[in-house]
């Protein structure tokens, strides 16, 4: 089964699609959603996959903050 991978961008959430044919159609394995910042990381997860139901659809994990070196 082919996965759509949820990701908080900086303007919204973005689908990024493992099924290698959304790329060869569309040239991009990535698309924006209608999903803006505000919306519930769970509520875009669920609406997007109702409407993708041959996919299994995650959220991406935000990737971790950069830690700065202690001072000696």
């Amino acid at each position: 089964m082919h996965t759509i991978t949820l990701i908080r961008a900086k303007t919204g959430y973005l689908a990024k699609y493992s099924d290698p044919t959304v790329a060869r159609l569309l040239g991009t394995d990535t698309l924006p959603t209608a999903f803006g910042l505000s919306a519930r990381p769970e509520d875009v997860r669920q609406t997007i996959a109702s409407l993708n139901p041959r996919y299994r659809v995650l959220m991406a994990e935000p990737a971790p903050s950069p830690t700065l070196p202690s001072a000696p």
